[in-house]
């Protein structure tokens, strides 16, 4: 299984948080999961060399787009 770790720093936040992922990609290329602090949801799709996916949490709601 692939995984990945992710940091989002929170700027705009009351005390600056950064919410941290540890993600797991299933086979078909699909993750869902939680923040290490249980308060924030990370979830979309890889897909060869492209990550698509959304984090909503306390305070934040983002699109995540990326290449390697």
């Amino acid at each position: 299984m692939n995984r990945f770790s992710l940091a989002v720093p929170h700027p705009n936040v009351p005390g600056n948080p950064t919410v941290n992922f540890e993600v797991a990609i299933a086979p078909d290329g699909s993750f869902h999961t939680q923040s290490v602090d249980g308060t924030t949801m990370f979830t979309g799709q890889v897909d060869g060399a492209h990550l698509q996916g959304s984090i909503s949490g306390v305070g934040c709601e983002y699109v995540v787009s990326a290449d390697r």
